[in-house]
């Protein structure tokens, strides 16, 4: 699937299947223009894996698709906000929920460090607010209800650009 600039991303995610994708969306943009299809099934509570993950499709020189054939959940959700193209299996799912944190040390420390988190998690609502064309106290909301979208109800939020019946390609073609 790397020779046609195919990869793919599932199940819990964590640091080290992160870094694997960054490697190879990294490969993929140096061997070539074609944009790269980036298909997903995966879940993610961690707020720096999906900023980092985000990042790294920023700074690509080629479009990254995102073809989303099962559940997209937690903060991989911000993916949708990066990708150039976005379009979902019929029976695939998203839910949008905040991260789950947990913070040790002195009173002061983990207020610090709350205001930070809070502040990273806004910036990644408003990514979605502004790709989605929605306000961020709905994005907001919907994150901290852990609300569930069926394809076509992503695509009327803005979440994603097409709903696919069946996969019958293997390749985006948008």
């Amino acid at each position: 699937m790397f020779a046609r600039r195919v990869v793919t991303l599932g199940g819990a995610v964590d640091q080290a299947a992160a870094e694997d994708l960054v490697a190879s969306l990294l490969s993929l943009d140096a061997l070539g223009d074609d944009p790269i299809e980036l298909r997903v099934d995966a879940h993610c509570d961690g707020l720096d894996i999906a900023l980092l993950l985000m990042d790294t499709i920023d700074v690509l020189g080629v479009e990254v698709r995102v073809l989303c054939s099962g559940t997209l959940s937690g903060t991989l959700v911000g993916l949708l906000a990066v990708a150039g193209s976005r379009v979902m299996s019929l029976h695939a799912r998203i839910r949008l929920c905040e991260p789950a944190v947990s913070f040790e040390g002195r009173a002061s420390e983990i207020a610090s460090r709350a205001a930070h988190e809070q502040a990273r998690l806004i910036a990644l609502q408003a990514r979605l607010a502004e790709r989605t064309g929605r306000p961020l106290e709905h994005i907001e909301a919907d994150m901290q209800a852990g609300r569930y979208l069926t394809a076509t109800q992503a695509q009327a939020y803005g979440l994603v650009d097409a709903v696919l019946g069946t996969d019958a390609g293997g390749e985006l073609s948008q």
